[in-house]
């Protein structure tokens, strides 16, 4: 940020990590370390390494605050929105326009969207499940052969990390990304600004005195 600063940059939103004991190529490639899970599936011990740098980082931010008097600074808490997709993600899915119809649970998983008239009802299915992968297994994910990866049959090289069939039913792409059904799930928590520090939109955080801080 300081570079960036010293350069002319006066506008800058800051996103804290992801939970990493999320991803399933962290579960998967040292299961004992990443031992024990919680009831998403997610590692303790890596998602409580991960809010500790979240914690160093907001401290950073706030401090650069005085160094960096002309520029707007909006801290995203990217991580909580993450794990409550990830938590969640069962019971939030593909996008459906609710000016069809909608109950008030229905409007109240709404809360926080910025669109709030669409909204992910279908379901994901597990979140560690990777749709582009290779092996089966509790979660399709071989890290010798990832996404993309092909194998040898007969003397040929074949193609083995494939896709699943339906991405948009998927929250992690290969082990490590999310789908682009995730991603949109995730920007639509953030852009409204309740994620943010100060709580202000995406939009408003690059105007000081109306936005970041």
């Amino acid at each position: 940020m300081q570079k960036v600063y010293s350069l002319g940059g006066r506008y800058f939103w800051v996103h804290n990590t992801a939970p990493l004991g999320c991803l399933t190529y962290a579960v998967e490639l040292l299961p004992k370390l990443a031992a024990p899970r919680d009831d998403a599936g997610c590692s303790v011990a890596y998602n409580a390494a991960a809010r500790f740098f979240n914690a160093r980082l907001r401290e950073t931010v706030d401090r650069l605050r005085a160094a960096l008097p002309d520029a707007a600074r909006t801290y995203v808490d990217v991580y909580s929105a993450k794990y409550r997709l990830i938590s969640q993600a069962k019971q939030l899915g593909t996008y459906v326009d609710l000016t069809t119809g909608a109950g008030e649970e229905t409007l109240e998983i709404a809360a926080g969207l910025k669109n709030w008239w669409v909204l992910f009802v279908a379901g994901f299915g597990d979140p560690l499940l990777v749709c582009c992968g290779y092996g089966g297994g509790e979660y399709n994910f071989d890290r010798d052969i990832r996404c993309g990866g092909k194998v040898e049959v007969n003397g040929t090289s074949v193609l083995a990390g494939k896709s699943c069939d339906d991405p948009s039913r998927s929250v992690s792409w290969d082990g490590v990304h999310f789908t682009e059904a995730a991603n949109r799930f995730v920007f639509e928590l953030i852009v409204g600004g309740k994620l943010s520090d100060p709580p202000v939109p995406r939009r408003q955080a690059c105007r000081r005195g109306g936005g970041g801080r």
